[in-house]
């Protein structure tokens, strides 16, 4: 089951666009397999990232956030297809959001949200880990040595 579809990309590119990029010989009409090789590679690298962090994969509905991570990749393989075009600086922005995203995924600073959907929703969240860092009390005679070290486990509260 592929993340993104067809019609996704061409919400997101214009169609002349999206037949220049994958039409090989006129560039007029949009090439449905070349379309379809560009999102099972991107699909294929969000599982990448997304694998051991979330099962079962493929993920199965689709969140949004997946979709539209897609869609970026999708887009971005359909430009390195054609080296004589520029890609555009939105799509590199886009594509570098998504990495930054993906990176999150795998290293489990994000989680995928599947349990439901929303258009105007990502779909993950972020997840803030609690900083663990030694506490060091000075002694009450006003000398400056410190006289105890509080390690993360000792009961003190974080502030």
């Amino acid at each position: 089951m592929a993340y993104s579809t067809k019609a996704d990309i061409e919400l997101a590119i214009p169609g002349r666009f999206l037949a220049q990029l994958t039409d090989d010989t006129s560039g007029i009409t949009v090439n449905a397999t070349t379309v379809s090789r560009a999102i099972a590679d991107a699909d294929s690298q969000i599982d990448s990232f997304a694998r051991g962090k979330h099962s079962p994969l493929p993920f199965n509905p689709v969140p949004d956030s997946v979709r539209r991570w897609s869609v970026s990749l999708a887009i971005l393989n359909l430009y390195k297809r054609r080296v004589d075009l520029q890609v555009p600086d939105q799509i590199k922005i886009d594509n570098e959001n998504v990495m930054v995203e993906l990176r999150g995924l795998r290293d489990n600073k994000i989680l995928i949200d599947d349990s439901g959907s929303d258009a105007n929703e990502a779909n993950f969240y972020i997840v803030k880990k609690k900083q663990s860092q030694p506490i060091f009390q000075t002694n009450s005679e006003k000398t400056g040595r410190l006289d105890r070290y509080f390690g993360p486990n000792d009961g003190l509260d974080d502030e």
